[in-house]
């Protein structure tokens, strides 16, 4: 729960001058896995949730609190660059594999938390037609956004 101290952590592992770089999702508005699907379920689910800062996988989606943590634990020359390439969902399993995937998202999960059975399955049929939206070649592809972070020890 406490980043800085977990990143500066990592640091002792490092050499001096060595090299941290990681990925870490952009803003759930900046990645169609997020933003297309808890769009397509709101008339259900309300709106969204405000997203978890931790844990979850955009707790770092804010740039500047990257770049803070960072050097707050000791890092230097910390850089921020956007990154955006498809998500491909499904592989040979196709939408069925998209939307399960999606109900493993912990923004989905706790969209879906206090519905009833009839809401939550009128939520899923949502969320399946949206993902059939985009469906090439029998697996869904959505645009992704990501940061990639480098650092100095």
């Amino acid at each position: 729960d406490d980043f800085t101290t977990a990143f500066a952590n990592i640091r002792t592992s490092l050499r001096p001058g060595g090299r941290l770089v990681f990925i870490c999702w952009q803003p759930v508005g900046a990645n169609e896995l997020g933003s297309l699907v808890l769009t397509a379920m709101q008339p259900i689910t309300g709106a969204p949730p405000p997203p978890a800062r931790r844990p979850g996988p955009y707790a770092l989606a804010d740039d500047d609190l990257v770049r803070t943590v960072l050097r707050d634990a000791g890092y230097e020359a910390v850089e921020v660059q956007s990154v955006t390439a498809p998500v491909v969902m499904g592989g040979g399993e196709g939408l069925d594999a998209a939307v399960t995937h999606c109900t493993w998202m912990s923004e989905v999960r706790r969209a879906l938390a206090d519905l009833d059975d009839e809401r939550r399955a009128h939520a899923l049929d949502r969320l399946r037609a949206a993902l059939a939206t985009r469906l090439v070649d029998g697996r869904v592809v959505l645009a992704g956004a990501a940061w990639l972070v480098t650092a100095r020890a």
